[in-house]
């Protein structure tokens, strides 16, 4: 009696997916595993190392550079496993292993991060992994690249260290894109972080830029009370007791020299060449 047709097809194709299968359970194991090393180190330094001891303490520096070695290490694995067998489903390894891949992009390098963006874009197409991943994503690598984040999922810090939102495009309307891509509110986000999230009234950053200046000294501490001045304005800011300055401008001021003025300090003249949304400007004063 011959075999039917349609049973040597099938007997036939299931040849071939052994052949071409990855060994999912050893994937699975790596990817939790990256999972684990990702996530579990982040989470005890943000509710014990940062709320312990301050995010510029020396504890948390020093917990950085273990975060980056260990990141780099998840970076090989994870992004060999893609290279080789692409995004597996979470059907095909779990849920877990496969947001693994996602959250091991999200830190690394700003140049693997714009690389792999359309890899996560094309997981969350085949639904893979959630539409709110995008997001984060494209929020990481303009906080890197020094933009505005359109989302409002990156944190970062102030002058003291203290938490807060990294500056956001259109501020007044990020719940409603937030909420395409189905993230709950700012509001309830911030939460997350003990942050009180407080909506701006108007959108101060429509059309402008953010510098922080910095001022220093020879002896490397902050000079307070040095007015920088724009396009021969009136000045455009003063340095507080540690010689730091925020200022929101027109774009087109970039333009401009931006003028440090002190009595008992020779003025120094700095112009920005960079391109983005956020500066930070550092400047040493020599006394005269």
């Amino acid at each position: 009696m011959k075999p039917s047709l349609t049973l040597i097809i099938l007997c036939f194709s299931l040849q071939v997916i052994a052949q071409k299968s990855p060994r999912l359970d050893s994937i699975k194991m790596v990817l939790e595993a990256a999972s684990d090393s990702d996530q579990k180190p982040r989470i005890y330094l943000v509710d014990t190392l940062i709320k312990q001891y301050g995010n510029n303490s020396t504890q948390v520096t020093d917990y950085w550079k273990y975060l980056a070695a260990q990141d780099s290490i998840n970076k090989k694995n994870v992004i060999s496993i893609l290279n080789t067998y692409g995004w597996p489903t979470p059907g095909e390894t779990s849920k877990k292993a496969s947001e693994a891949i996602f959250m091991v992009i999200q830190h690394t390098d700003i140049e693997t991060q714009i690389k792999y963006l359309p890899a996560v874009k094309k997981a969350i197409d085949e639904g893979k992994i959630e539409p709110a991943k995008y997001a984060f994503l494209s929020d990481r690598i303009k906080m890197n690249t020094g933009y505005y984040q359109t989302y409002g999922t990156q944190i970062g810090s102030d002058y003291k260290g203290n938490l807060c939102f990294w500056p956001i495009e259109d501020e007044l309307n990020v719940n409603k894109r937030r909420a395409v891509l189905g993230l709950d509110s700012i509001q309830e986000y911030a939460k997350n972080f003990n942050l009180v999230y407080q909506a701006p009234k108007v959108d101060s950053l429509k059309g402008n830029v953010i510098i922080d200046f910095s001022a220093y000294g020879a002896d490397r501490h902050g000079v307070p009370a040095v007015n920088v001045y724009a396009l021969g304005s009136k000045p455009i800011g003063k340095t507080n007791a540690d010689g730091e300055v925020r200022v929101i401008i027109p774009r087109q001021m970039l333009q401009s020299a931006f003028i440090f003025q002190k009595k008992g300090f020779k003025q120094l003249t700095f112009i920005e060449k960079e391109k983005g949304d956020v500066f930070y400007v550092n400047v040493v004063l020599d006394k005269l």
